[in-house]
């Protein structure tokens, strides 16, 4: 699920500051994060952001760091890392798991995902 994620300009800057969802080697990027339907978020200067300002994330990858991997695997799209921070800050708990499984069982390990109530990134 990649459909992009509308919030205001306050519950970006409380999301994108959150130490328990950008703790180090937790990072992302190909963003598209729009101001207002248009102009690009600058990042780089985030107290600029109004609190009221309309912020659509339409796309990114968030990406974890991981030992021996020369290129640090996708751990969620942006939209649905945003999707799942504000599941938590509404009371529910999400984590992401990395899998390895032969793909023979790969079927069934998806479907145990989406029994359990979780989704397959």
């Amino acid at each position: 699920m990649s459909d992009s994620v509308r919030m205001s300009g306050a519950e970006f800057r409380a999301f994108y500051s959150d130490p328990d969802y950008w703790p180090d080697g937790v990072w992302h990027d190909d963003e598209v994060i729009l101001l207002d339907g248009g102009e690009p978020l600058n990042l780089d200067d985030l107290e600029a952001l109004g609190a009221n300002t309309a912020v659509e994330i339409q796309y990114g990858d968030v990406r974890r760091d991981t030992e021996g991997e020369v290129i640090a695997p996708v751990i969620a799209s942006l939209p649905e890392y945003a999707r799942m921070w504000r599941k938590r800050a509404q009371g529910e708990t999400r984590v992401i798991l990395q899998v390895a499984v032969s793909e023979k069982n790969r079927e069934a390990v998806e479907e145990a995902v989406a029994k359990a109530g979780g989704s397959v990134l």
